[in-house]
C-alpha cells in the first residue's frame, strides 16, 4: 500500500532489545509531528513498545537465531493503526501466576480500541487500532445526576 503523504512510519530492525529505546524515540517524534495529542501518543508508543518487546522475546526461539521485526504506523483521519510484524515462529507464553510477566498483550488490549493478532507459520502480525475521535468521558460518580 502506498502513502503519498507523511502519514506513514515504517521501520525494520533486528529483533534485539537494544533497538527499542531508539524506536520509542522515533515514534514519539514522528507522532508529535502528526499532531497526535500527548495522551494518545503515550498510549500508542507504550503499546507498540510492548508488541516489539514481545517479538524480541517470543518470536525467535534461539538466541543465535537472527530475526527482524517490522513496525508500521499509519495515521488515518479517525484512527491510528500500529502493526508489529515478526518473521519467527509463534511461541505461546507459559502462564505463571507467581510472575509479574505475561501482561503485555493484556496491556495493549487495554490501551487500544481493537487489537488483532495473527500468528502464522511464517511470523506473527499484531495490529492495534487507536481512535483519534475523543469519546465522551463518563461523569465522576459524585457528579452523576442519579
Amino acid at each position: 500500500m502506498s502513502y503519498p503523504d507523511q502519514s506513514h512510519l515504517a521501520a525494520t530492525v533486528l529483533a534485539h532489545r537494544e533497538q527499542l529505546p531508539r524506536l520509542r524515540d522515533r515514534m514519539r517524534r514522528w507522532l508529535t509531528r502528526q499532531d497526535i495529542p500527548a495522551p494518545l501518543r503515550a498510549d500508542i508508543v507504550l503499546a507498540a513498545d510492548e508488541a516489539l518487546a514481545n517479538s524480541v522475546e517470543h518470536a525467535y526461539r534461539l538466541p543465535a537465531e537472527p530475526g527482524t521485526m517490522d513496525l508500521d504506523i499509519v495515521v488515518h483521519p479517525d484512527f491510528v493503526s500500529v502493526s508489529v510484524i515478526d518473521h519467527g515462529s509463534w511461541k505461546p507464553a507459559t502462564p505463571d501466576p507467581a510472575s509479574n510477566r505475561g501482561r503485555g498483550l493484556r496491556l495493549i488490549r487495554a490501551l487500544a480500541r481493537h487489537v488483532d493478532v495473527r500468528p502464522t507459520p511464517h511470523g506473527t502480525t499484531l495490529t492495534a487500532y487507536f481512535s483519534r475521535i475523543p469519546t465522551p468521558q463518563a461523569p465522576h460518580p459524585a457528579q452523576r445526576p442519579y
